[in-house]
């Protein structure tokens, strides 16, 4: 089942250990009032640990990296693991949606890949 974070903390999440989680995040609402989600997918180990955290997709017809994630995260045995796994499978996901290497939002195509970390007075990418 898909769990809406509202206000999502990953330190509160990694707190809660043995289980694993996939949901969606709110990061962006449209001009039409609809929202832009990250999907996230976490494993967390029974046992403290170190915490990978591994995304993909900034280019939205990349999709090997989403593939390996997703396939990485089903085989994960979070009885037997010290620390953590977080997967974001997309972060461009209106490019993902729209199959393309940049999102139509931004007015100017921008590559996500060349604007980190980004400015939050900045564009939706």
């Amino acid at each position: 089942m898909i769990q809406v974070f509202e206000n999502f903390s990953l330190e509160d999440e990694l707190k809660q250990r043995g289980r694993k989680v996939y949901g969606r995040i709110n990061v962006f609402q449209k001009p039409d009032g609809s929202s832009i989600y990250l999907p996230i997918m976490m494993a967390i180990g029974a046992q403290d640990g170190p915490v990978l955290v591994v995304d993909s997709c900034c280019h939205g017809e990349e999709y090997e990296g989403t593939e390996a994630i997703g396939s990485v995260f089903h085989k994960l045995d979070v009885t037997q693991m010290k620390g953590a796994f977080i997967g974001v499978p997309v972060v461009n996901v209106e490019a993902f949606n729209e199959q393309r290497r940049y999102n139509g939002i931004d007015f100017v195509p921008l590559d996500m890949n060349r604007i980190f970390p980004g400015s939050p007075n900045g564009s939706v990418t």
